[in-house]
């Protein structure tokens, strides 16, 4: 049920916010619901306290942006009402989306591979974008359908793969975390749209995200590997 809340939440709200935003409230809330939800769906699990303070800072910009997009400083110029729209879906978007790490990171846990995890989480989203489509008479479907696929496969297929073979190998605030990148991205691509216009703001927390993601994966890296070192010296 995750899945499909995470996706379609999310296109809803490109309706409303600017894509960049959509993927920083969207995805860079992980880290932050991740702490929240971390030790109550995997207990005996340790998130480093440079990780908490990665989190606490995502949260702090994110509020900023939200605030940038209910004031008019965003790309993108939508009435509050809207605006209150886009928000709240993206943070479905955000649960959903932690909520799937962590089950996906449970679900490696107990050996299930990461092509078994993919196969049993998209059964529901597939019924419900065929029944979607099947009620909705816009007269574009035909001609978009092509390249659509062409987007499932390398723009939602294969990085998902990929992704479950990284929670598979790490921590789901982690995870979380180098989900984070992702805004960046979206805000260089949106670049080409003359519908936005480029907003300071935006790039100012979406520089000061991917900082903090920087700093919490170097964390995590060092952390691991000083665990490893003092369990080698345990074991000789």
């Amino acid at each position: 049920m995750t899945t499909p809340a995470t996706w379609l939440s999310m296109l809803f709200a490109l309706r409303y916010l600017e894509p960049a935003v959509v993927n920083v409230v969207g995805i860079a809330l992980g880290p932050v619901l991740t702490l929240a939800f971390n030790p109550l769906l995997r207990k005996g699990t340790a998130i480093l306290r440079a990780e908490a303070w990665v989190a606490v800072g995502i949260g702090v910009l994110i509020g900023l942006l939200v605030w940038g997009s209910f004031t008019g400083h965003s790309g993108l110029d939508r009435t509050p009402g809207e605006t209150l729209v886009g928000v709240a879906l993206v943070l479905v978007t955000g649960v959903g989306s932690v909520t799937n790490v962590i089950y996906s990171k449970r679900l490696s846990d107990a050996e299930l591979p990461p092509r078994r995890v993919l196969a049993v989480r998209f059964f529901l989203i597939l019924a419900m974008t065929w029944a979607l489509v099947a009620v909705d008479d816009a007269p574009g479907f035909g001609p978009a359908f092509g390249p659509s696929a062409l987007i499932a496969l390398l723009g939602v297929a294969l990085p998902l793969y990929l992704l479950q073979v990284g929670i598979r190998r790490t921590e789901p605030i982690t995870a979380s975390i180098l989900l984070t990148l992702s805004p960046l991205f979206a805000y260089v691509l949106q670049l080409a749209d003359n519908r936005l216009t480029p907003s300071v703001l935006t790039l100012g927390c979406v520089a000061g995200i991917v900082a903090l993601v920087s700093a919490g994966t170097v964390a995590r890296l060092r952390h691991d590997r000083e665990a490893k070192a003092a369990e080698s010296v345990a074991t000789v």
